[in-house]
């Protein structure tokens, strides 16, 4: 072959290259994706996604049509109390979004409004049941105190035992706290009992929650014990089993739900278990590092030493390994199914500041 039919070869290979690769389909860019990964709506409420960096045809599908349709061009309609995901299919790729979608029916105008607002502001799409049921166990614990002053005068306004006194007055008793934590399970499509009976001898009133289908026991009113302290947020009584619950509290056992499942499964709620002691000080380094100013380490109760785990000399080796010294610290822990949970508040500050 001479050097002009070799030269025609070549440009023949590049022309079909260059066609080739305008026939192939444009794919991802670098803002591929939808508009939206996660949404929290309303039943009734539509939402349009758009998938966005790409050509040609998408194809969308919901995988629980009772909770939420969605039309060949992308618009959500949410049906029905619960969660799913819509999926957009494009050339061969496949996007998700998820979707929780809620229900506020409830009289008082004013504490429907207000549950509304909550859960927007702090129900994501993408949220498993349980991590649902412990934003709003935190969120009521964080915005309500026990109405004790009231309690102590005998003088309890009607509004402490119901939702607007946790959503609109912020003090409430434990039917308050029960019956709030119902309205937004109930809206969020939990399934969740009210249970009365009592509490050390007292009567009081908590909750049954389901997660998957097993049940567990929530008492958000004893997890927000007086005095109120802002920011504490406790786990005690938080999806926790019959066994657990009958230590101090009594019911009426054949009119409920059994709850005989251990929490151990929920502990990554919490954080990232710390297999072993002689590990904990590079997590609490590494976790401070990623900007935590609010440490957690979690450690199984039948690790080796964790039942005498020194936390301060934890910290002063975790400073150590950052290059700086533990100034203060404050920390509680308590046990959660089969683990220690430390919350720990510290202040690092470098070697040479502190020393001089």
């Amino acid at each position: 072959m001479n050097k002009n039919s070799r030269s025609f070869v070549s440009f023949l290979c590049c022309m079909f290259l260059f066609f080739a690769i305008l026939a192939v389909p444009s794919q991802v860019s670098a803002k591929t994706g939808l508009s939206k990964t996660e949404l929290t709506l309303s039943v009734g409420q539509t939402k349009t996604l758009r998938l966005n960096g790409t050509s040609g045809k998408t194809t969308y599908r919901s995988s629980k049509k009772s909770v939420a349709t969605v039309t060949s061009k992308g618009k959500i309609t949410a049906k029905g109390k619960g969660s799913a995901v819509i999926t957009a299919k494009n050339h061969g790729i496949t996007y998700t979004c998820k979707v929780c979608v809620y229900n506020v029916s409830y009289s008082n105008q004013q504490v429907a409004a207000k549950a509304k607002k909550v859960i927007l502001q702090t129900i994501k799409g993408g949220m498993s049941d349980a991590k649902k049921i412990k934003t709003i166990h935190d969120y009521i614990i964080s915005n309500c105190a026990y109405d004790y002053n009231s309690y102590l005068k005998n003088q309890i306004p009607g509004t402490s035992f119901s939702p607007a006194g946790v959503l609109l007055k912020k003090k409430a008793v434990c039917q308050g706290y029960a019956e709030t934590t119902k309205l937004f399970m109930d809206s969020l499509g939990i399934p969740c009992k009210m249970v009365v009976g009592t509490g050390n001898g007292g009567g009081h009133a908590w909750n049954l929650v389901q997660v998957g289908k097993k049940w567990y026991h929530l008492d958000v009113t004893w997890d927000d014990p007086v005095p109120d302290v802002k920011g504490r947020l406790r786990y005690e009584y938080f999806l926790v089993k019959d066994s657990v619950m009958a230590e101090d509290h009594n019911w009426n056992k054949n009119a409920y739900p059994k709850c005989k499942s251990s929490s151990n499964s929920l502990i990554s709620l919490f954080g990232t278990v710390t297999k072993n002691v002689s590990d904990a000080s590079s997590v609490l380094a590494s976790q401070y590092q990623n900007g935590n100013k609010k440490l957690t380490l979690i450690l199984p109760t039948k690790a080796s030493g964790a039942d005498t785990f020194s936390m301060m000399s934890c910290l002063s080796d975790a400073a150590e390994l950052l290059g700086m010294e533990c100034h203060s610290c404050s920390y509680s822990y308590y046990i959660y199914g089969s683990y220690y949970i430390y919350n720990i508040t510290t202040t690092f500050t470098p070697a040479s500041s502190y020393e001089s």
